[in-house]
């Protein structure tokens, strides 16, 4: 028997079913390897999200927080309130009225003087 008669004697229904089986592992390895990339790229898309921190809001660049305290007052026989502003640590204490389109400057006060025992 000559090698191309053995050949085609292989040719058999076996021989079909080993190159099925062989395609349906190739598929499956793609199918792993394909997988196993997504999962790679997708773990990455996470551990890049969490590693992210948001810049910090500083909308008063200036002040910092506590440093102020606001009070609206109904001043006696008004119609309005008056807004005060405690600067918490020079001690001082200003108002503020309100006005047609603006809002005026009234005075100030010492705390330290004025709570002075």
């Amino acid at each position: 028997m000559t090698r191309k008669a053995a050949l085609r004697a292989r040719a058999g229904p076996e021989s079909i079913d080993d190159v099925l089986n062989w395609r349906l592992a190739m598929c499956m390895k793609r199918f792993v390897i394909t997988a196993l990339v997504g999962l790679n790229l997708f773990l990455l898309a996470v551990l890049l999200i969490g590693s992210y921190t948001l810049p910090a809001a500083q909308a008063q660049s200036g002040g910092r927080a506590g440093d102020f305290l606001m009070v609206t007052a109904l001043a006696s026989g008004q119609a309005y309130e008056v807004l005060y502003v405690v600067d918490v640590p020079k001690r001082q204490m200003y108002a503020f009225v309100p006005s047609t389109k603006s809002i005026d400057f009234v005075g100030h006060t010492d705390l330290k003087r004025m709570l002075r025992p």
